[in-house]
């Protein structure tokens, strides 16, 4: 069993389960579990092979994939960040930030490389997952040890969520390991605080808040809990000129878009348009208005409308507004999707409910050693800030990803936990009743 304790096997067990779940996805995309699924219109003459090159468009699992897959062809075309259908607050055919900066660009490179090759995405995404799952082994060892390592690889390695996220054409495929790769960043800017060291952490949180506004949130949670830790240990030296230059990295980072926004929406719009529209979207009491008519508005103005109108609701419901915050924070932890119909799909849910509980038991451990200034800090300073933007807004398995990684160390601290108690337990037992 020596091969269990190698911690190249969970890397190679990575690779393998993403590309077996690679290969279903191709095949036969219904079967994915995290969102309702909806036939499309299908040439009858299309072909299996037709249809694993150009999934997005034969075989959307969502409307994000139909309008990644539309953003990226357009940027290639050279008309930019346009959709010529709708998608919740873009107008066909205008200039759209709701779907961020580098997913869409990311995606057009690899379409521009290949010939519009959707699984070409999907290799370079499996890629930068199997890399996450090391990342997370790293963030494990550094939180409770090589056990804790080892564990969290694993769990990464089989973690269904994670294993499925690269298939698809969603922006998950990239806040995963950029959320791994902040918190790497911060634990290594604890363990020797250099200006270079502060500015690429900065850096990448300026990467994440192009990917999506709460990524970057969570990034700054934990480069907020890296200065605090540094000061806490070594006193408030250099500490400004660190911040200075994290800041300034992500702002370099996050210009060229924010200037982009700019000019065409006239505001400051530094990462996208989704926070204002979500909010009110989920924080509607009973009763409330719906939908506005934003006819003559641009995006940038109907973001601002929608994020007025729901810190109205807001202050006009709190009661209704607290209820609703703590349900959807509590059912953030409920371990079942809304499609499972197969034994496969009760697998994943058995997995789920496994890693959740782990983590549960793993976060108030981690929570125990923050009296102090330990390494828990920069795991759970992020997700706590992703969990409490999900309960403001929607929560789900799907809406989990971002956040799942951190989860994953969590189980581990929780599993290594179990069982080194379980050992001392049957150790400490008289010999007739070990």
């Amino acid at each position: 069993m020596d091969w269990l304790a190698d911690p190249r096997t969970p890397i190679w067990t990575a690779a393998t389960s993403r590309l077996g779940v690679a290969l279903i996805l191709f095949v036969a995309p219904q079967v994915f579990p995290m969102r309702d699924y909806y036939q499309p219109t299908l040439e009858p003459s299309s072909s299996i092979i037709q249809r694993m090159l150009h999934r997005p468009r034969m075989f959307p699992l969502a409307e994000d994939e139909l309008a990644y897959d539309e953003l990226a062809r357009s940027i290639l075309r050279g008309d930019g960040f346009v959709l010529q259908r709708g998608w919740v607050i873009t107008q066909p055919g205008q200039p759209t930030a709701y779907g961020g900066a580098v997913y869409p660009l990311f995606v057009a490179a690899i379409y521009g490389a290949t010939g519009n090759a959707f699984p070409a995405v999907v290799a370079v995404q499996i890629l930068l997952s199997v890399a996450a799952v090391a990342g997370i082994a790293r963030i494990g060892t550094a939180v409770g040890g090589d056990r804790v390592g080892l564990a969290a690889a694993w769990l990464g390695a089989v973690h269904p969520g994670l294993a499925m996220a690269p298939s698809l054409l969603m922006t998950e495929a990239l806040s995963i390991p950029i959320i791994i790769a902040i918190v790497l960043a911060a634990i290594r800017w604890r363990e020797m605080p250099t200006v270079y060291r502060a500015s690429l952490a900065g850096g990448l949180v300026g990467l994440g808040f192009l990917v999506r506004s709460p990524l970057g949130l969570m990034g700054i949670s934990a480069l907020i809990a890296v200065t605090w830790l540094r000061a806490a240990e070594y006193g408030p030296r250099g500490a400004w000129r660190h911040i200075a230059a994290a800041a300034l990295s992500a702002a370099i980072v996050m210009a060229p878009w924010t200037a982009r926004n700019w000019v065409r929406y006239d505001r400051f719009l530094p990462a996208d348009t989704k926070s204002g529209v979500n909010l009110w979207m989920y924080n509607r009491p009973p009763g409330t208005a719906g939908w506005a008519d934003i006819t003559g508005m641009n995006e940038g103005e109907v973001d601002a409308m929608y994020r007025e109108r729901a810190l109205q609701n807001l202050r006009e419901h709190p009661g209704w507004f607290a209820r609703a915050t703590l349900a959807r924070g509590a059912r953030y932890w409920w371990p079942v999707p809304r499609n499972a119909a197969t034994l496969p799909h009760w697998a994943g849910v058995v997995a789920y409910t496994v890693i959740t509980t782990s983590a549960l038991i793993g976060m108030a451990i981690l929570v125990g050693r923050m009296s102090g200034p330990h390494t828990a800090w920069l795991v759970l300073a992020p997700f706590s800030v992703g969990w409490g933007l999900m309960a403001i807004t929607a929560t789900g398995l799907r809406h989990r990803l971002t956040v799942e990684p951190l989860m994953v160390v969590a189980a581990a601290v929780g599993i290594v936990f179990m069982i080194s108690a379980a050992r001392k337990a049957r150790a400490d037992a008289p010999p007739g009743e070990r």
